[in-house]
């Protein structure tokens, strides 16, 4: 059931480090100071880059790094914590716990719970 998950997009510079499984935390401007723990079920590993619109040119390749996002599909711990939630409710930050950033994760916790809370004064 595709109802308790979220998707976040990610650069290419961040997504090298996100492992399914990680453990990620969620804020959702419609629900001030609350936090939504879960865990990164998949990533989608690909782009639109390898689309392109029918045209009579050929593509230019400049050698400049791809910018392309990569989606994240994050899920929640607790699935009845989100059935009230809005459909469509975006996550306003969702942070990724990876192994690669352990010695920040404490500062990171804190500022989510700020931002959770600093929500108060711009939710709808």
């Amino acid at each position: 059931d595709e109802t308790e998950m979220v998707l976040a997009a990610f650069g290419q510079s961040a997504i090298r480090y996100i492992e399914v499984g990680d453990p990620v935390e969620m804020v959702f401007r419609t629900q001030p100071g609350e936090v939504y723990a879960g865990k990164v079920a998949r990533i989608v590993r690909s782009s639109g880059s390898a689309q392109m619109a029918a045209s009579g040119q050929l593509p230019q390749f400049t050698g400049q790094p791809e910018n392309s996002r990569w989606i994240v599909v994050a899920e929640f711990d607790d699935p009845a914590a989100a059935a009230h939630l809005p459909q469509s409710a975006g996550a306003s930050i969702l942070a990724v716990y990876t192994e690669k950033g352990k010695p920040l994760h404490v500062i990171s916790k804190v500022t989510l719970r700020m931002k959770a809370w600093t929500a108060y004064l711009t939710s709808p």
